[in-house]
C-alpha cells in the first residue's frame, strides 16, 4: 500500500488483526475436516457398506473444492470490474 501512495503521506500501522484473521481459517478447517469425517462416518454406520460410504467421501470435498472456487473467481472478477 506504500508504493501506491505518495511517500509524502506517513502511514503508521494501528492494530494488526493477521495473526486471529489466520487462527480463524484454521479453525475453519480443522472443523471442515471434522465435519466431512463425521459425515463419511455416519452414511457408514447407516449404509454399512464400502462404496455406499466411498461415493460421498468423495464427493463431499470436491463440492467444497467446487464452491470455493467459483466464489474465488466471483471474487477476482468484481475485483477486476471495479
Amino acid at each position: 500500500m506504500r508504493t501506491a501512495i505518495s511517500p509524502a503521506i506517513n502511514i503508521t500501522e494501528v492494530m494488526d488483526r493477521t495473526q486471529t484473521i489466520r487462527a480463524s481459517v484454521a479453525d475453519v478447517q480443522l472443523t471442515l475436516m471434522i465435519s466431512i469425517g463425521l459425515v463419511v462416518m455416519v452414511i457408514f454406520i447407516f449404509l454399512r457398506n464400502f462404496w455406499a460410504t466411498v461415493i460421498p467421501s468423495v464427493t463431499v470435498p470436491l463440492a467444497l473444492i467446487g464452491s470455493l472456487a467459483v466464489m474465488y473467481l466471483l471474487a477476482s472478477a468484481s475485483i477486476t470490474c471495479r
